[in-house]
């Protein structure tokens, strides 16, 4: 198991997690339904499966799409130079 795998569970995670969100189905559903069988032979994979599930219902249900909101911040103390960006740059998202 390296990074790269990792990455793609999170990755294939977060998209099973999406289209179930989508569907009203977070949280309790989705925690106790979510599968990934690709990965049924990991170590430690029946009982992370709940945590992973809730961390994905986290982001798709407090984050609906398209995020418009936008976060100000002063960057002096006089207010000169404020700035904005999207709030969903704020996590990384494009």
């Amino acid at each position: 198991m390296d990074a790269q795998n990792i990455l793609t569970l999170m990755q294939e995670a977060s998209a099973e997690t999406k289209k179930q969100a989508q569907e009203g189905k977070c949280w309790d559903a989705v925690e106790k339904e979510f599968k990934l069988p690709n990965y049924a032979n990991w170590p430690g994979y029946e009982n992370g499966l709940p945590f992973i599930a809730r961390r994905y219902c986290a982001l798709w249900v407090a984050v609906p799409e398209p995020c418009a909101a936008t976060i100000r911040y002063d960057t002096n103390p006089d207010g000169a130079g404020d700035e904005s960006f999207p709030h969903h740059r704020l996590h990384g998202w494009r």
